[in-house]
């Protein structure tokens, strides 16, 4: 998608890959709302989209024919699923920062820490917690909640850590498509790594404790039976290093048989 016509004008269209996501986001809204919505509020959500991703002054988006919207509209949530795939095949690998193409303010959160024999240690900077909900998030609508996900990948600790979370993940809404792809990648290539070492961790049926009925069918669930149901001990549990998480996990799964 390079250009859209509207109005018998064609407004140039950045590439995917360099789109913000909060015009993803506009067409993610539009995409859920246009058939349980009424006419007056698609209206509004098509002018939006006129305006945030053609760059089509707001009064002519009003302007513009209802219908001549809607197709518009619909032409580019018809590109959701081969864009959003292409964008996740992309970047094979984290060290193809897209920050490295434009500019600092796009650099990716910190790297992993590595071993004595130098390959990375998988999430070695952020707690169990940031992992476990960043990975139920990915696992739930990725692309959807993409500026949490990534900001859950700095470290952030203390008191107000989801004060900082939040804050980071409102910031990095202006990111391009590009850059959460790459935060993607990272979130593959340590699941794929934690998987070879900690295989238990993504057996399934999940496991249950003795005495309890409740299925670990989340990752924050996996941290609750972890913590043994107990609000302290699942506080203390997610502040642990990530790593020492699975590993631990792993383990306490082995003794279960």
């Amino acid at each position: 998608m390079n250009t859209l016509l509207i109005n018998n004008r064609r407004y140039t269209c950045k590439l995917w890959e360099l789109m913000s996501w909060d015009k993803l986001h506009a067409i993610l809204r539009y995409d859920e709302q246009r058939r349980r919505s009424d006419r007056q509020s698609v209206d509004r959500l098509t002018a939006e989209l006129l305006t945030k991703i053609a760059g089509v002054r707001r009064p002519l988006a009003y302007r513009t024919d209802p219908d001549d919207r809607i197709l518009v509209a619909e032409r580019l949530v018809s590109y959701l699923p081969h864009e959003l795939r292409r964008l996740e095949n992309m970047l094979s690998d984290e060290t193809r920062s897209p920050g490295k193409k434009a500019n600092r303010n796009n650099r990716l959160p910190p790297e992993d820490e590595t071993d004595w024999e130098g390959s990375p240690i998988p999430m070695s900077r952020i707690t169990a917690s940031a992992w476990c909900r960043a990975s139920d998030l990915y696992l739930h609508d990725k692309w959807r909640y993409a500026p949490l996900i990534a900001a859950l990948l700095w470290p952030a600790a203390g008191n107000d850590c989801d004060r900082k979370v939040r804050l980071r993940a409102e910031a990095l809404k202006r990111k391009p498509l590009a850059f959460f792809a790459a935060c993607f990648a990272r979130i593959e290539r340590a699941h794929r790594l934690f998987r070879k070492a900690y295989p238990l961790c993504y057996f399934k049926p999940s496991r249950r404790p003795a005495g309890h009925d409740t299925e670990q069918s989340t990752w924050c669930d996996l941290l609750a039976w972890t913590g043994h149901y107990v609000a302290g001990e699942i506080e203390r549990t997610g502040q642990m290093k990530c790593p020492d998480f699975m590993d631990l996990v792993h383990s306490r799964l082995k003794m279960h048989g």
